[in-house]
């Protein structure tokens, strides 16, 4: 039985999260590889969640998917 409060995160890499957002940003091919290949809970960040959110999104809406939109 495991102790929730000696829990470990898993593993994680938070530039790998900023550069997956940001080129989603920057690509519409990127944003829908974004979008198909990951998921929320990929995202370690509560910040990067909330983007990740913002884009899948707009993504759906086929709305510009960058940084004023997110």
């Amino acid at each position: 039985m495991t102790d929730p409060d000696f829990e470990t995160p898993p593993p994680h890499d938070i530039q790998s999260e900023m550069c997956a957002l940001g080129s989603a940003m920057l690509s519409a091919d990127a944003a829908a590889s974004v979008v198909e290949d990951l998921t929320e809970d990929d995202f370690l960040r509560e910040a990067h969640k909330s983007v990740f959110r913002a884009v899948r999104s707009l993504s759906d809406r086929f709305e510009a998917v960058n940084a004023v939109s997110v």
